[in-house]
């Protein structure tokens, strides 16, 4: 009888394990790998402690490598550090910029976007694709008079 009141064959059968598994898992070791886990999460604590909260993952993973001499994985570092709560400086920004009242550039077409004819009212960020094209090509585009009769 264990403290709940329930006996272990009672138990085991709620739970839906055999007994034997239970027993297994009662008196069975760490592995190898959790110890080492358990050993490195101390010894990553210990090291973000030492430089005042300011190694980030790439920072820790060079610190274990140089000062401790240990080879870890930086996916490893990183679970481990998220679970203990660590993170290095800076910090990740949180949200982003409200640009609702923000100015904006000049509305050259006042928001009407509907043509009155084809080829009659082109749109496109000319800045962006300038950098893709000869800037003189896209200036003499610019300047050439458009014919009114197409």
């Amino acid at each position: 009888m264990n403290n709940l009141g329930y006996s272990e064959r009672t138990a085991c059968r709620l739970v839906g394990m055999s007994r034997s598994t239970y027993r297994d898992q009662k008196t069975r070791h760490p592995s190898n790998q959790a110890v080492r886990r358990i050993l490195l999460a101390d010894t990553i604590t210990e090291l973000h402690v030492a430089s005042r909260s300011t190694y980030g993952t790439r920072r820790m993973r060079a610190a274990l490598f140089y000062d401790r001499g240990l080879v870890v994985n930086r996916k490893l570092i990183r679970r481990i550090m998220a679970e203990h709560g660590l993170s290095g400086l800076p910090t990740r920004k949180k949200g982003r910029r409200n640009l609702v009242n923000m100015a904006t550039t000049e509305d050259l077409v006042n928001r009407n976007f509907t043509a009155p004819a084809p080829n009659a009212l082109w749109l496109t960020d000319i800045e962006r694709h300038e950098a893709l094209l000869n800037r003189e090509e896209v200036k003499d585009l610019l300047l050439q008079p458009v014919a009114a009769d197409r």
